[in-house]
């Protein structure tokens, strides 16, 4: 790594923001389905309540 001029990196330190990226990829992942549940939603309640 630079800076670090061959110097071992504290495994915490590593550990720590990739655990904490992982966490904030997952949390993300519902968002990128919001408009496609919304649509089946918007679908499913307009054939419950306006078809016949």
């Amino acid at each position: 790594m630079p800076l670090l001029g061959g110097r071992r990196v504290a495994p915490y330190a590593a550990i720590v923001p990739a655990a904490a990226g992982a966490l904030l990829v997952a949390c993300y992942v519902p968002v990128l389905l919001w408009a496609p549940l919304l649509g089946a939603v918007t679908w499913a309640y307009w054939r419950r309540r306006c078809r016949d």
